[in-house]
Parts: structure tokens; sequence; C-alpha cells
């Protein structure tokens, strides 16, 4: 189980070697999501940089929460 989870998505314009490999127009934004996961003692266990067109991409993120069954029982 991890302890943090740090998403970031971003939109920006792309530097012309990611427009050549996409390959989109350089004036057309892509978006971008970083994905970075900690155990509780701080160490990274799980990291990805996924690269979007940003005119044929939808982001959806669903998050489950996984309860210690320990604590909540009497």
């Amino acid at each position: 189980m991890s302890a943090e989870v740090c998403e970031t998505v971003s939109a920006r314009l792309p530097i012309p070697d990611e427009a050549s490999t996409l390959p989109i127009n350089p004036g057309l934004a892509f978006l971008a999501i970083t994905c970075v996961a900690a155990d509780t003692a701080g160490r990274v266990f799980e990291a990805a940089l996924l690269v979007f067109r940003g005119d044929r991409v939808e982001a959806v993120f669903t998050t489950h929460h996984v309860l210690d069954e320990r604590r909540t029982q009497a």
C-alpha cells in the first residue's frame, strides 16, 4: 500500500523534439501527466510520465482507498 501518490497534470506547447516524436504541430498543446508513488518510508516504488496530444485525450482519475480493517473493528 502506498503512503503517498502525487500526480501532476499540465498542458503546454511541445519543444521541437516532442513535436516530431508525437508527431504534432508545434503550435498544438499537449497534456503531460506525472505520477510518483512512495511507501511509508518515503521510497518511490512507481513513477510515470505520460504525454498525450491535446486534441485526442481525455483523462479520468479514480482513487480507491483501502481501509485498515483492524482499526474499524471494535
